[in-house]
């Protein structure tokens, strides 16, 4: 996705304002794509953008930005592809360490190009998981 300067800037702000990335943290990429909500014994679909930061994924959607969550990359614990409806690919679930929780929790992305994405956390978790020297 194509930002401005002036625009990935005043998302910055707006990330850090709502305690979605550090304040030392930059915006890489954005994405737009959908979330997948657990609801009881199903799912919900909210649209929205994926942030993909020097840190973490954040993730805004729904009305005005009602549905939001970030996980930083050390955080994630595994990746798996995954369907929406009973079986179309477009999907992979997300199993990451929610420091604020103290649990473990997935979440359900279905985002344009999934493959280079999962590869991009896989590598982002990868490192984050190295000791640091």
């Amino acid at each position: 996705m194509n930002l401005t300067p002036e625009r990935i800037a005043e998302l910055e702000i707006n990330l850090k304002e709502n305690g979605l990335i550090d304040s030392d943290d930059r915006i890489v990429e954005a994405e737009r794509g959908d979330y997948w909500e657990k609801f009881l014994f199903t799912y919900s679909q909210i649209r929205g953008f994926y942030y993909f930061t020097e840190k973490s994924i954040v993730f805004v959607g729904g009305l005005l930005g009602s549905t939001s969550w970030s996980v930083k990359y050390k955080n994630i614990k595994d990746l798996k592809p995954a369907t929406v409806g009973p079986f179309l690919p477009l999907a992979f679930k997300l199993f990451t360490y929610d420091e604020k929780k103290g649990k473990d929790i997935s979440h359900k992305v279905a985002i344009v190009h999934k493959k280079q994405w999962m590869a991009y956390l896989e590598e982002k978790r990868r490192i984050g998981s190295m000791p640091q020297v």
